[in-house]
């Protein structure tokens, strides 16, 4: 019959093209790694077509984190300074959290402490200099949690949360000024009147209004609010959300404020990303002017090219006496928001009083990134060079002050990107953060090298090994009880400096010596951290040959004795099954032991999901120490 032959015809071509498939990939995956190590010079295209992986990863011997594989596309010793603040997220992170990066891409600090992260960065408050983030729980796209201050040891000094009954901070915004004070976003479920938007929407119909705060770090005081709500229609919105507003569950989103900076005068600036619009509010809540959007208030003296931004983030001031602000603009919103090649990184110089607008100068990828979300923009004062975090995208880019590219890194497989694999919503740069971790260096040996690491130190420029042939005393086993300092008992100890090698990359290497039979063995190891001028800094623990050796041994041994008895177990039990006569058919079809079918009530699953995250915060808050 003709439909049969229809569908052996469909069945033919549905293998032709899925032996096509699974040889591209066979050729992705198997061929084109050998290709790579045959020729080193096809290693960047390599990485960008996702042949070591959409998010490459490295591990270490020292340390249970991973850390990034990065892929310098572009470099000059311009860029080779500062340390890269980013918060890797998306299905190819296996932990989120923090991630502090060396100019060239090289772990420096990495924890998986705060579970979900935004918005990380250095910021100065009283003097110091503070490592800030947010944490908390994501909601599609914004978040309800906390930020956070950590000084220079990594320890958790300050938590600021929003103000009110209800509010939590939104992962948008935390940004320390020069008063003492912090600006936050709050995204908060509410209703309006949606009945312009049509399709059914009703006049009680479920927005997020989107809130920012000003509040005084030292008491906590809540100083300014002001909410898009009670100033913006939320008709007017560019976001389509065919689901949007009709439930609580599902709010429409329909400004979303993803930054805020404050000038001199006290007057607030804000981006939206939905209204594709930046806003200057007065102290008293007054909007004051809009640039771009469909308020748009500035001549474009650029021909389009300084108001035509979307969906944009990143809205700073550059220079107030100038009127040049910077911002990150988009470009696109998700699948069916595309309105441009590319990203790119922005400079709009205003004449506020004459209400003109022009493009000073625009900065896409080398390779024309463009990101759907996230994103930033930085302008170091002393150079002038501009740092662009590509957000969604796994990448970061660094310009001169005319504008030309000197570096850019990939972190992830760029022919990916849209998949958003791997997403950093900022990245940004520092130069004045000096790292003095409160835990010391961890080494560790494999085979005949012992590994060693400080997760977060950026002081030490060179490892210095040492062996002792004392045994040691049990005051000798714990380590030194301040940075560079020693207990009685280490002094006791004679030790040997037998290598020193300089700090390259985040985990240091050492080879073992052998020992002539003559001699008496060595019975311990550390490892000491030195600063440029050969400085101790700070100790590892003790380490011990043959003890770790020992370990090591033990657990391969019992975990070769469990897998055995497992195996034995499983192959019984599938004996007894077949004889006693059944079928997994009909074993699928009988009582089901009660926890097959055992989940929680729904209602308990959303309050365990609400208090989670707080009553992890308040874990971390207990001990934590404010700063003078």
């Amino acid at each position: 019959m003709a439909w049969i032959k229809h569908v052996r015809s469909a069945i033919k071509w549905l293998s032709v093209v899925l032996a096509v498939l699974l040889s591209l990939f066979l050729v992705h995956q198997c061929f084109l790694p050998i290709l790579a190590f045959v020729f080193p010079s096809l290693s960047s295209a390599f990485f960008d077509l996702g042949v070591y992986g959409f998010y490459p990863t490295q591990q270490f011997i020292s340390f249970d984190l991973l850390g990034p594989q990065p892929k310098r596309l572009r470099w000059d010793d311009r860029c080779d300074k500062g340390y890269i603040m980013t918060t890797p997220n998306g299905p190819s992170v296996e932990r989120p959290g923090p991630m502090m990066l060396d100019a060239k891409g090289e772990l420096v600090w990495i924890s998986d402490d705060f579970g979900a992260t935004a918005n990380f960065k250095v910021q100065r408050y009283k003097g110091e200099d503070y490592l800030t983030l947010w944490s908390g729980e994501k909601a599609a796209t914004s978040g309800k949690g906390v930020y956070f201050m950590i000084d220079s040891t990594y320890q958790v000094v300050r938590m600021v949360s929003a103000v009110g009954e209800n509010l939590f901070g939104d992962l948008h915004e935390f940004k320390i000024t020069e008063h003492g004070t912090a600006l936050l976003s709050v995204y908060n479920t509410t209703t309006a009147d949606l009945r312009g938007m049509g399709r059914g929407r009703g006049a009680n119909g479920w927005i997020v209004d989107n809130l920012f705060q000003e509040v005084d770090l030292e008491t906590g005081e809540l100083l300014f609010q002001w909410s898009a709500a009670a100033n913006f229609d939320p008709v007017e919105t560019y976001m389509t959300n065919p689901f949007g507003g009709y439930w609580e569950s599902i709010p429409f989103d329909f400004y979303h404020l993803n930054s805020i900076d404050k000038d001199s005068l006290g007057n607030y600036l804000i981006s939206s990303r939905h209204f594709h619009h930046v806003t200057c509010i007065s102290p008293t809540g007054e909007i004051l002017w809009i640039l771009g959007g469909r308020d748009n208030q500035f001549k474009d003296l650029s021909d389009g090219k300084a108001t035509d931004f979307r969906w944009q983030h990143d809205a700073r001031w550059v220079s107030e006496e100038e009127g040049i602000l910077t911002l990150f603009d988009n470009q696109k919103a998700g699948p069916i928001h595309s309105d441009a090649p590319a990203s790119r990184a922005m400079f709009i110089k205003l004449d506020i009083p004459n209400r003109t607008a022009e493009l000073v100068q625009s900065f896409e990828s080398l390779q024309g990134i463009l990101a759907s979300s996230q994103g930033s923009v930085q302008v170091f004062s002393d150079s002038h060079q501009t740092f662009v975090g590509w957000g969604s995208a796994a990448a970061y880019s660094e310009y001169d002050q005319a504008g030309n590219l000197m570096c850019e890194t990939h972190l992830g497989a760029s022919w990916f990107y849209w998949f958003e694999r791997f997403k950093s919503y900022r990245t940004t740069k520092s130069f004045t953060w000096r790292g003095n971790p409160k835990n010391p260096p961890q080494a560790k040996i494999d085979d005949d090298s012992l590994f060693v690491s400080w997760n977060g130190a950026t002081e030490v420029a060179y490892w210095a090994l040492e062996v002792s042939r004392d045994e040691a005393s049990p005051e000798a086993e714990r380590d030194d009880p301040a940075p560079g300092a020693q207990t009685e008992a280490l002094r006791s100890q004679r030790w040997e400096n037998i290598d020193i090698i300089p700090k390259t990359g985040f985990e240091g290497a050492f080879d073992l010596p052998s020992v002539p039979s003559s001699e008496k063995p060595f019975t311990h190891y550390r490892v000491a951290a030195l600063d440029k001028e050969h400085a101790i800094l700070r100790y590892t623990e003790l380490i011990g040959y043959d003890d770790d050796d020992t370990e090591s041994s033990t657990l391969m041994i019992l975990f070769k004795l469990f897998l055995v008895i497992g195996i034995l177990a499983g192959v019984r039990l599938m004996f007894k099954f077949y004889r006693s006569g059944q079928s997994f058919r009909s074993w699928s079809n009988t009582q089901k032991p009660v926890w097959a079918d055992w989940s929680p009530p729904s209602t308990y699953v959303r309050r365990a999901r609400r208090s989670m995250p707080f009553e992890w915060i308040q874990m971390k808050w207990t001990g934590a120490r404010r700063p003078r």
